[in-house]
């Protein structure tokens, strides 16, 4: 049974790796469920488009978290430069070229609201939102004045998206 109390970045760094995914948010333990195969899938082919494009010098990391100003938020997939460890726990939003939230029906208003304004306030230069229902859509972003203006994919390195071919 878990107590009320205060949550940090350092405290989610000991819960046990479950298949659930944890966050901090203002102090708060959010915990949400594993995603259902279609997410999975469509951020399968998502990373696998993005990995094929990428070169050298990036990488494409799928569920790493991030630090945002005290807190953990963990993307469906990130794109970080590749001078960064494996090893880290959490990256800094300054490393980020991109950040990928595939919506889920019970993170539905988290993924279009609080974590978008969240990693622009972080200053992630680039954000992509994926819808899966009634089929799949691509929503890009980027950082301009402070906020996410809609925009061409884009990611920090030349690219073709096949937007069609994420849908299963």
């Amino acid at each position: 049974m878990l107590t009320q109390r205060y949550w940090t970045v350092d405290d989610l760094e000991d819960l046990p790796d479950d298949g659930l995914r944890y966050e901090a948010l203002d102090g708060q333990l959010v915990v949400t469920p594993p995603p259902v195969a279609l997410h999975q899938e469509v951020v399968f082919r998502l990373e696998q488009q993005l990995r094929a494009q990428a070169p050298p010098s990036w990488r494409v990391l799928h569920e790493q978290a991030v630090r945002l100003d005290g807190d953990w938020r963990i993307p469906d997939l990130v794109v970080v430069p590749s001078r960064l460890s494996l090893s880290l726990h959490t990256y800094d939003p300054a490393d980020l070229g991109l950040v990928v939230e595939v919506v889920s029906a019970s993170t539905r208003r988290t993924d279009r609201m609080a974590k978008p304004a969240e990693y622009a306030a972080a200053g992630i230069p680039r954000f992509w939102r994926v819808e899966t229902d009634p089929a799949v859509e691509l929503h890009a972003y980027e950082l301009r004045d402070g906020a996410y203006r809609e925009a061409t994919p884009s990611a920090p390195f030349p690219l073709e998206l096949d937007v069609p071919a994420l849908q299963p």
